[in-house]
């Protein structure tokens, strides 16, 4: 993955909490993409870089609201 969007798509800020692990749940030691991180009312949070996932790992998130976030993502796939 080389970028990833949240999108805030409400009039109120909402917090955001994303995890890697090998479960869809998170786990202590596992977060990625912030803690708790605030999205601001109608904004967005940008992430850049190069995260390379295995094929047993989950990108999971829990918002505030489960209706109000929207992440975007990017990357690219390698087949073996």
């Amino acid at each position: 993955i080389r970028h990833i969007r949240v999108v805030n798509k409400t009039a109120g800020a909402v917090t955001f909490s994303s995890d890697i692990g090998s479960t869809g749940a998170g786990a202590a030691g596992t977060d990625f993409l912030g803690n708790g991180l605030s999205v601001g009312a109608n904004s967005y949070v940008d992430w850049y870089g190069q995260l390379r996932m295995d094929a047993a790992d989950f990108l999971t998130a829990i918002a505030g609201s489960n209706t109000a976030l929207v992440i975007q993502a990017e990357g690219e796939i390698g087949v073996v």
